[in-house]
């Protein structure tokens, strides 16, 4: 059982700091704080115990200032409603003092100019406020909150958000930007039902609102709005690589030993071409303005939305945007098409960093070789695909026709193209098989016209991982032959006898770390530039030939490649140039899987001590660093259309608004004729048409009106 303190005893109260002063303190002076073994004092003097008999004293005349505050409260919100707050419809819950204080304290406030909070200890506006409406002094940071939500609200940049008494909590939370039916949440709705992620809904949403010199709002903004909407359903859409954590590994130790070389490398990139380490070294220097980095790319084809989760929006018979209660209508769930064999689109995609005339480091994507629909294979399996091909029409012409007549195949593609038969046998295999052969003239011929006519032409050097095909025998005596191979970075010299036999001459693969500027660097990018616009192009015709699709692999294709026309040239530079950082973290981790450089999850993000990488904050979720992914010319117009919708709705919602003020200033016009008719009859009395007093007043002797309080 709780015990209470004796009559006349001293109670005191729990100190606590109050940045604003003492403006509780009646009577307390600095001989407070020498009084407190601490030394800090309290903003509150003692206060002593009442008996019984004066408790209930001060309980009636506490409830009778209680009522006599709230009494006022109320007069006072009639008194200034159209001067505070234009808009009546919040006015109507107030039926309670907690609501009617809030409303009195916010009337005091307007009286004082609403000071910034600095100022309310200069001019004790806190105990001002207190005092007046006889409000309980250990009340006082209820006090200062609500004084503090008034300014959060009139300092907030929509102009249409007016003090809510009813709200509670209202001062408590993030503060909700966007709303359902607001041209910015139309704006948003259009792009998510077109597949848009959260990120380019949040560009575009940016782009609109600064068109119309809006503050732009974060990504977590759209997203809360998207969870919070009314209007809005969200839904799952229905539908590793692997390394090695053990440093004594044959992959581990092959890419310590490349990494170390590859600094070696670096290092002598920074000096001159005739000092005498470049000389004296067995490895070639390598220039990061003079490297081109290659990888192959593989997008499989996504019929219907590529999105995993699906964005419904309610909608009513007449298209627009609207609640369940308002007849809004969630469209049927659009599904993708799962595919028993899904086909692909592939290529190989190269970048490279070169200085330009003006002396400044850019980066470029290079032209990518499509090889779509085809399997790539070494010298040995496309000579064995060559022969398979000559066998089988040989075979086929020596059979008789159903007709009896002569086969054309007679003699096979001697026998029917003559001269002409080589090229016709490769056409033939080549529709089903690519041979590595094409991807080493790539790279060689798009390499040396991107270094043509630079400092570079002679000593460029180019990165690709461990393809297996490339490092066949028959692939290694061809780019010897043509001059690529001492251009290839890859382990070399007296770091042979460190690797296993694998690796000798080649590198360890399975390493996106090192494949600068393409597999999980821009690869990722890749694709959310090729599916952001794909969603950009969602309502072109479906023959338009700038629409971007994922639904064939020709298509898919198109799309990739005009997306990686688009990626900034600043993303390789970086990716680039950090090469020499990473073989750091490389070296430091023995050659396993590094912490999140390999962007990775899964068993990829696994270190060697068995730790995870750790999320961290990117510039998606930031508005001051956020931006939207590259938009290809062909898909402008998806993106205009898109802003075009909000600004029609814009100009809807500034035309719904104009008619709502007009409609709430007639409403104070009769209002503040109720008013003086009421309470202002000396004026009522010049006026020859007054109507007869209300019921109950006939016999006032006195109607004038007559605030209480100070």
């Amino acid at each position: 059982m709780s015990s209470f303190p004796e009559a006349g005893s001293t109670v005191t109260p729990k100190r606590r700091r109050d940045p604003l002063g003492d403006h509780t303190a009646r009577g307390s002076s600095s001989s407070n704080k020498a009084s407190k073994p601490d030394g800090r004092g309290s903003h509150f003097s003692s206060l002593v115990m009442p008996s019984p008999a004066e408790a209930e004293n001060r309980s009636v005349i506490y409830s009778d200032n209680r009522m006599r505050a709230e009494s006022w409260s109320a007069q006072a919100v009639i008194v200034q409603r159209e001067l505070l707050y234009p808009d009546q419809s919040n006015l109507q819950g107030i039926k309670d003092g907690y609501h009617a204080r809030r409303w009195a304290i916010y009337y005091l406030f307007a009286l004082f100019g609403f000071p910034e909070r600095e100022n309310w200890t200069e001019c004790g506006l806190v105990h001002e406020i207190i005092s007046r409406l006889s409000i309980p002094t250990n009340s006082w940071r209820w006090v200062v909150n609500t004084m503090e939500n008034i300014l959060d609200i009139r300092a907030r940049e929509s102009n249409d958000e007016n003090f809510d008494p009813n709200a509670k909590l209202s001062f408590c939370g993030a503060k909700i930007i966007i709303e359902d039916g607001s041209p910015s949440a139309l704006v948003i709705c259009n792009a998510m039902e077109n597949s848009n992620s959260v990120t380019m809904a949040t560009y575009v949403v940016n782009l609109f609102r600064s068109k119309h010199q809006i503050p732009i709002v974060s990504r977590g903004a759209v997203q809360a709005y998207l969870h919070r909407s009314k209007v809005v359903d969200i839904s799952e859409r229905s539908t590793r690589k692997t390394g090695s954590t053990d440093a004594g590994s044959d992959w581990a130790v092959g890419r310590l030993v490349f990494s170390k070389q590859v600094k070696i490398q670096l290092d002598l990139g920074l000096l001159p071409p005739n000092h005498p380490d470049v000389v004296a070294s067995e490895f070639r220097p390598i220039h990061l303005d003079g490297v081109t980095s290659g990888d192959e790319k593989h997008c499989k084809q996504k019929t219907g939305r590529h999105t995993k989760k699906e964005y419904r929006i309610r909608r009513n018979v007449d298209g627009d945007i609207a609640e369940e209660k308002f007849l809004g209508i969630l469209p049927p769930k659009q599904g993708r098409l799962t595919l028993k064999f899904e086909q692909e689109a592939r290529a190989l995609y190269l970048c490279g960093c070169k200085k330009d005339e003006d002396g400044v480091v850019r980066g470029y994507p290079l032209a990518p070789f499509d090889y779509t629909d085809r399997l790539v294979v070494g010298f040995a399996r496309y000579a064995k695909e060559i022969k398979a091909e000559l066998d089988a029409k040989l075979a086929w012409g020596a059979q008789p026709t159903p007709t009896g007549r002569e086969s054309v195949w007679l003699g096979g593609y001697l026998g029917r193209y003559k001269d002409d038969w080589e090229v016709q046998v490769r056409l033939a295999v080549d529709a089903k098989f690519c041979c590595v052969k094409e991807l080493i003239d790539h790279i060689w011929t798009v390499s040396s016209e991107f270094y043509a006519g630079t400092d570079r032409e002679a000593t460029w050097m180019t990165y690709h991982d461990h393809l297996s095909t490339m490092w066949e025998k028959g692939a290694i005596e061809y780019m010897k032959e043509i001059g690529l191979w001492d251009r290839l970075i890859k382990i070399t010299g007296s770091n042979n006898a460190l690797v296993c036999a694998r690796y000798q001459d080649s590198l360890a693969g399975n390493s996106p770390e090192n494949a600068r500027g393409t597999d999980s660097h821009q690869f990722a990018p890749l694709m959310q530039i090729a599916q952001g616009n794909a969603a950009l192009t969602t309502n072109y015709a479906e023959e338009d030939d700038k629409k971007f699709s994922l639904s064939t692999p020709k298509r898919c294709q198109s799309a990739m490649e005009r997306a990686w026309s688009i990626i900034p040239g600043e993303n390789f530079v970086r990716d680039i140039f950090d090469w020499p950082r990473i073989c750091d973290v490389i070296i430091a981790a023995n050659g396993t899987i590094v912490q999140g450089e390999g962007l990775r999850s899964g068993k990829r993000a696994v270190r060697v001590d068995g730790t995870m990488h750790k999320a961290k904050t990117t510039k998606r979720d930031l508005k001051s660093t956020l931006i939207g992914i590259p938009v290809h010319p062909d898909a402008q117009k998806g993106l205009d259309d898109l802003l075009a919708l909000g600004d029609a709705a814009l100009e809807a919602f500034n035309m719904r608004v104009a008619a709502d003020v007009a409609e709430a200033e007639i409403e104070a016009d009769k209002e503040r004729a109720e008013f003086d008719e009421y309470f202002n009859p000396d004026d009522a009395d010049d006026d020859p048409d007054e109507e007869a007093p209300l019921d109950g007043f006939e016999d006032a002797p006195d109607a004038t009106y007559k605030p209480v309080g100070p």
